[in-house]
């Protein structure tokens, strides 16, 4: 089950989109809203950018991340002795959060305070231990509602000071949007190890090597996964990805690949699950979107009505 968040007016825009006959200067007014924001991100961005087409150098080699050597803020609230609840709520307050937006970072927060509560260590800050469940959210609201803002400037650094550099994948199905997540993001194709010419079946993706790479390496000791433009994920991509991790972390978690579509095993169980997205924004190129029914009947039979996605991580529905 994903913590389902709304982001922004998005039940406005809902209305606006669907109404024909709605106010122009407020649909302009919302627009042009959108458009300073995105102008925004990308320019306090565009350091961030990945000198290559999919981010990374010859054979993924990467310096690792450090958001404090470069933000003395983060520098400074790193040498304090605080707890993730207390790191959260300072990086709220720095960065103006809304209550939008601090209400659906909060069950990420709560998971890493159990994980930090549960460390290994206690003289140290590393959030080593077992939450109590898994976290898995879905945010879903329109351009510029501040969803892929509230993870590059609050999740991301929670992530890097309390679990390290390497401990989250994040992606996304487009370079673009691979670019605004940072540095050590990939696109979700690098993450499913699939080429054009790539076969999607479960059998052609068990038969991949694994190489150990560095990629590789960090999907198998994940604590979070991070997914944005999830509208514009192809299912046999989504598909392709989750399977994979869950090929990758069976060795190390005991995973039962049988049961890899369950919700608990969601890309072989990884604690943490962020799917941001917009489903009134412009779907895969030439697929269906997640949230559409594969079979155009399908919505008819009445023991799918309460299903509000039809294709969700290979066949799984998520009900919200």
């Amino acid at each position: 089950m994903f913590d389902l968040f709304w982001f922004g007016s998005s039940s406005l825009l809902l209305a606006e989109r669907l109404e024909v006959g709605s106010d122009p200067d407020r649909i302009a007014a919302l627009a042009a809203a959108q458009k300073v924001y995105l102008e925004k991100q990308i320019s306090l961005d565009e350091d961030e950018c990945m000198s290559t087409e999919d981010g990374h150098g010859p054979d993924e080699v990467k310096q690792e991340v450090g958001l404090a050597a470069s933000d003395p803020f983060l520098a400074e609230l790193n040498s304090r002795h605080l707890d993730p609840a207390q790191y959260a709520w300072q990086l709220t307050l720095k960065h103006n959060l809304t209550r939008q937006q601090t209400l659906a970072i909060a069950p990420v927060v709560q998971c890493l305070q159990q994980m930090y509560d549960k460390r290994s260590n206690p003289m140290t800050h590393v959030a080593d231990g077992q939450p109590d469940q898994p976290c898995r959210c879905l945010w879903l609201g329109a351009g510029g509602s501040g969803k892929t803002y509230s993870y590059t400037k609050v999740v991301r650094p929670m992530l890097q000071h309390f679990c390290g550099a390497r401990s989250y994948i994040a992606t996304a199905p487009t370079h673009a949007a691979t670019r605004l997540l940072g540095l050590e993001s990939h696109t979700l194709h690098k993450v499913a190890n699939v080429s054009p010419k790539s076969r999607l079946d479960r059998h052609s993706i068990r038969r991949q090597a694994i190489k150990r790479t560095p990629l590789e390496k960090a999907i198998e000791m994940a604590v979070a996964l991070i997914l944005d433009e999830l509208s514009m994920s192809p299912s046999d991509i989504y598909h392709g990805a989750g399977y994979r991790c869950s090929i990758l972390r069976q060795e190390r978690l005991s995973l039962n690949l049988e049961h890899y579509m369950a919700l608990d095993m969601w890309f072989g169980k990884m604690p943490i699950g962020i799917q941001l997205g917009d489903f009134f924004q412009l779907r895969p190129t030439a697929q269906k979107s997640l949230c559409e029914w594969l079979d155009e009947n399908a919505a008819e039979n009445e023991e799918d009505q309460d299903c509000v996605f039809g294709v969700f991580g290979g066949g799984a529905c998520c009900q919200v």
